[in-house]
């Protein structure tokens, strides 16, 4: 009678679908010893995909997973494969094993890098009532200044939403689903105040005693480029003169 288990079990190990389980269990040992430390990262849903054709990107500049850090739950992780999903405002984390995308949860996300640029969960420095998603840093210094891109799903018929994608993004006329481009901007200022930019003298006026200053080197700039400033660059030119001086 044992004899016959030990032979049955020897049939069973040799079974096709034994040997698929097996491989899995090693996959996934590969799996945990290859992530070490990081395996945290990969436990969240899989990132969503888009099922239909549509005009420009979802994502916050290109498809591309690009090399960043991220404090994630209270831990910095080198090194990872990230990309932002600027639709959903969900930072990805995509494992050279090929476990595919993950989507890290944003409660946990207090910043992190993509290719040497600097992102921040506003929420989780500011609180809960600070504006959701993403910024990016486009000026670190003692006041923050901070961009956020979403791009928003949208019916488009004829073309007529074909500047309103991101600059190199592709554009279909046949297609009539485009992912439009919004870009919004804030300060954060050294006493922790959130001040809304949609105009250059919102950044202007957080400085009442340097105003006069500030116009006469915004003035000596244009002069020199032979253009008006975006209100992207004149932010970051107004902050840098300010704390230079």
């Amino acid at each position: 009678m044992k004899k016959t288990k030990i032979l049955l079990l020897i049939l069973f190990l040799l079974l096709p679908g034994h040997t698929l389980l097996r491989a899995q269990s090693e996959d996934e040992v590969f799996f945990r010893q290859e992530a070490a430390g990081a395996s945290i990262l990969y436990r969240g849903h899989q990132a969503y995909g888009y099922s239909i054709h549509f005009n420009g990107y979802y994502w916050w500049t290109a498809p591309e997973f690009l090399t960043g850090d991220v404090f994630y739950n209270g831990k910095v992780y080198h090194g990872l494969e990230l990309n932002v999903d600027a639709s959903r405002q969900e930072l990805l984390v995509r494992h050279l094993v090929g476990q595919g995308s993950k989507v890290l949860s944003r409660e946990f996300v207090d910043w992190f890098t993509l290719d040497g640029r600097r992102f921040v969960n506003l929420q989780a420095l500011c609180g809960p009532e600070a504006p959701s998603g993403y910024w990016e840093v486009l000026f670190d210094g003692k006041t923050l200044f901070l961009r956020q891109i979403t791009k928003t799903l949208l019916s488009d018929h004829n073309g007529a939403k074909r500047q309103m994608i991101g600059a190199g993004e592709p554009y279909d006329l046949r297609i009539h689903e485009t992912f439009v481009r919004d870009v919004a901007y804030c300060l954060l200022t050294e006493a922790g105040q959130l001040v809304p930019v949609r105009s250059k003298s919102q950044i202007r006026n957080q400085f009442p005693d340097q105003r006069k200053d500030i116009r006469r080197h915004i003035v000596s700039l244009e002069k020199r480029f032979d253009r008006s400033m975006t209100l992207e660059e004149y932010g970051m030119e107004v902050l840098k003169y300010v704390e230079s001086r």
